[in-house]
């Protein structure tokens, strides 16, 4: 048996070290500027029906994209991690910070010694939280009060990413990403609070898009 594990860790070790030439790992870091049309529906809060969500989303991240690319045949994985600020209207501009990361399997159609090109089918989500202050007046009373609101969007969604690598030299480049996704689901929750009492909120995901433009510089190993 210990003769076995020997010559199977042996046979492994020599294929990767035969074969790992023929992959091409590229880090990229850049900005990217997803811009969403977002649906809600179901809404609800402490179980009395609230109105549909049809609002936008623009986000502002700093991003980082991973691709792997196996050069002789073109099969490639790409995965990419944003972070950063957002911005919806939701009866006003309201401002927040927001995460995103999808992964994703395709593939290069052009592999040379200086580009590198390829298209991608993407599985992604997004998730944004917002916290804001709104003026409330109730009928028959002067006094304004103070809704203080928490809210949190999440979405997941699939879709297809162009992406491209150009070299100035064997490491360093700049590259691009054009991607769009169809939304599958996800929800809105958060909380609305008033003279101290609190009240939950919630709403389901309803489809709609996502835009997702990226530009960066990369190195390539």
């Amino acid at each position: 048996m210990r003769k076995i594990i020997i010559a199977f860790s042996i046979a492994f070790i020599t294929t990767l070290c035969t074969y790992a030439s023929d992959w091409q790992f590229t880090i990229g870091t850049g900005l990217t500027l997803p811009y969403s049309r977002l649906h809600a529906k179901n809404g609800k809060m402490e179980g009395l029906a609230m109105t549909d969500i049809d609002t936008w989303q623009f986000e502002s991240d700093y991003d980082l994209t991973f691709m792997l690319v196996n050069v002789p045949v073109g099969i490639s994985f790409k995965s990419d991690l944003g972070l950063g600020y957002a911005i919806t209207d939701d009866e006003g501009i309201r401002k927040g910070g927001n995460i995103l990361g999808d992964f994703g399997v395709g593939y290069s159609f052009v592999r040379s010694e200086r580009v590198t090109m390829g298209l991608f089918a993407m599985f992604g989500f997004d998730y944004s939280m917002y916290k804001y202050t709104d003026n409330l007046r109730i009928d028959g009373i002067k006094q304004t009060f103070k809704l203080d609101i928490k809210e949190n969007f999440l979405t997941y969604s699939v879709g297809a990413d162009l992406t491209g690598v150009f070299r100035f030299t064997k490491c360093f480049g700049l590259f691009g990403s054009l991607g769009g996704r169809w939304i599958l689901g996800g929800k809105v929750d958060g909380t609305a609070s008033i003279l101290g009492e609190s009240s939950n909120l919630s709403w389901k995901m309803n489809g709609k898009f996502i835009f997702i433009p990226t530009v960066g510089v990369s190195w390539t190993f």
